[in-house]
């Protein structure tokens, strides 16, 4: 197993001329090839599925186990702080010892990452790690077939806005065949106020001793504040979470045993479970065929079963 610390974009490779996006990364390739260049690629993705099987059904690697764990910037609230011990706990599970290597690559997104960049880490991740933000919208780009996704909600306060439902919504509006798991902190010690940033608060230094207590310990806002300062901005962007790993393993577990499924059936999803793909009756076939040969082919690492899968991806385009 391996730890590998991510804070820069990764390595990309577009290909215009062949009016082609490459997404090259040191886990593999992945190609979507539309004559509108990378953002007419995305485009399609989100909204038409890119019109291939290769994304529609890309299947979420299993050899080896590709853990995305993405955290947030101190500055912008939320941030779990133990990141680093949790990947360590995430790759000593027992159920980590079905797959024959475990890579967990911790990213911060930065406002400066390529789009490209950014896509090329979902799409060739099997297991999602995030705390609750923008990060949801990017589930789109995961493997489409049996990936795992886990959202992480730092605070302890019940979800009025009930959150969690938002990222089920992206899965259901994207027919993505993916598995989505929920965590929420639940012990107030570990959600902690960041009080360099409270401190240029107006309204934070206007409280009494007593009150900031109350805030900090308790998370009892100062009386008379504007509720939209407290408690939601300050305990959605300026508060940070050190995250007990008995409320994250429970859902680790789960995810990588579904993974872990997908890996005895051979990298296909077993038939009972296959969703039908977005697409035309007289493609269905094709496009399944191709899917099939991919994964086949990647897990037994046979160029035949691997052609075979691209020409059918080729049937499939030609149909349509």
């Amino acid at each position: 197993m391996s730890l590998l610390v991510m804070v820069g974009p990764t390595a990309a490779d577009a290909a215009p001329a062949a009016r082609a996006t490459r997404l090259r990364t040191g886990w593999h390739d992945g190609f979507c090839a539309v004559g509108g260049g990378w953002w007419g690629c995305v485009v399609f993705r989100w909204v038409q599925g890119c019109k291939s099987a290769r994304h529609r059904l890309a299947v979420a690697p299993t050899d080896p186990l590709r853990v995305l764990f993405i955290n947030r910037h101190y500055r912008e609230g939320r941030m779990i702080l133990n990141q680093a011990e949790l990947a360590h706990e995430i790759e000593r599970v027992p159920e980590a010892k079905a797959f024959p290597s475990v890579e967990v690559k911790l990213h911060n997104l930065n406002g400066d990452d390529k789009l490209l960049d950014q896509a090329a880490l979902f799409w060739n991740a099997s297991l999602l790690i995030w705390p609750h933000g923008a990060t949801m919208a990017l589930t789109a780009l995961l493997p489409r077939v049996r990936a795992q996704a886990i959202e992480v909600i730092p605070w302890v306060e019940e979800d009025k806005a009930r959150q969690a439902e938002w990222v089920q919504a992206i899965r259901h509006s994207f027919s993505l065949d993916i598995g989505l798991h929920m965590v929420q902190n639940k012990d107030r010690r570990r959600y902690m106020f960041n009080q360099d940033m409270l401190a240029g608060y107006q309204q934070y230094r206007d409280a009494s001793p007593e009150q900031k207590v109350a805030l900090l310990e308790r998370g009892e806002c100062p009386p008379g504040i504007d509720p939209f300062i407290c408690p939601i901005w300050w305990n959605h962007w300026q508060a940070s979470v050190n995250l007990d790993w008995a409320t994250l393993e429970p859902a680790v577990k789960a995810a990588l045993a579904q993974l872990a499924k997908l890996r005895r059936a051979g990298g296909i999803r077993p038939a009972s479970q296959a969703a039908q793909p977005e697409a035309a009756a007289g493609t269905a076939s094709a496009e399944a065929a191709a899917a099939a040969g991919a994964a086949a082919g990647e897990v037994a690492g046979g160029a035949a079963l691997q052609q075979q899968g691209s020409n059918a991806t080729a049937e499939a385009q030609a149909a349509r």
